[in-house]
């Protein structure tokens, strides 16, 4: 399975170059798409089926392949024979990482907040939503912002950076809103000035609200994706695959390093190193 391209032309490539059954290419397109549209799975519904037209030996159902869309819908995990691995275009990195370094993307950068507390107020104006601040990765405690921003968070390591709908849990049925979306690669080693390289080519297709490095060996870019069409947002996934990223790190669910944070396992500040 190729994700170096869009669902559109990746399934209409399937019959001749792929593997697995039909049903199982369709659902790998469903993982992928769920991973970003979860809260829509009719959008993905209609983009898989738009796709699967493209199949000459095979005529796509739509029944069969809403009762696919469900079977992906209610699964906890991907089986590991339909785990799609990222498709890395390398080039295109060493192209991008001509027009871009370390040092733009810090000058490039607005003056942070000087506490955690002022950067929630940013992230999430004008409301007081549920959010998923942790200690570790097994942290499960839910707060107001409004709570969290009368305590210390400088020692938390995790952000979940979506609202959540309630206190109940940090699943992913349970994000009301998918704001953000974070752009995260351990293929690039710790030569820093690629990662920002890679993440200012990504600003200039989605709002870059903040970059904060990890305390290990990446960088942690937070872009706010809300008011963008899916059409579009698609497209941006694809350039995050492209580049690198990490496709867990765009599920809904998924934590984020605290900006301004602390990790704990290597004793390292997690830095903003850009603010937008």
């Amino acid at each position: 399975m190729i994700i170096g391209e869009s669902p559109l032309s990746r399934i209409s490539r399937l019959a001749d170059r792929d593997t697995g059954t039909y049903h199982d290419r369709i659902m790998r397109t469903l993982f992928i798409l769920k991973d970003c549209f979860y809260d829509d799975m009719e959008y993905c519904i209609d983009k898989c089926y738009q796709a699967a037209q493209a199949c000459q030996y095979r005529q796509p159902n739509h029944l069969e392949i809403e009762r696919l869309a469900e079977f992906v819908w209610k699964a906890d995990k991907r089986d590991g024979s339909l785990k799609p691995e990222p498709t890395t275009d390398h080039a295109l990195i060493a192209e991008v990482s001509k027009n871009g370094n370390l040092k733009m993307l810090k000058d490039e950068s607005k003056c942070h907040p000087d506490s955690i507390s002022e950067m929630l107020e940013d992230f999430y104006p004008d409301e007081d939503p549920w959010l998923c601040i942790a200690k570790d990765i097994y942290d499960t405690e839910i707060k107001r912002k409004s709570e969290w921003q009368k305590m210390d968070l400088t020692k938390h390591e995790f952000l979940l950076p979506n609202p959540l709908k309630d206190s109940t849990s940090r699943k992913a049925d349970n994000i009301s809103e998918v704001r953000y979306w974070t752009y995260e690669s351990d293929q690039l080693g710790k030569n820093w000035d690629i990662h920002a390289a890679c993440i200012l080519n990504l600003s200039k297709k989605v709002h870059l609200q903040c970059a904060t490095y990890s305390g290990g060996k990446s960088i942690h870019a937070l872009f706010k994706v809300k008011n963008y069409s899916k059409d579009y947002l698609e497209h941006f996934r694809e350039r995050i695959f492209l580049l690198g990223g990490d496709p867990s790190t765009l599920k809904p669910q998924q934590f984020c390093r605290l900006p301004g944070g602390w990790r704990k396992d290597t004793n390292q500040p997690q830095a903003i190193l850009y603010y937008g």
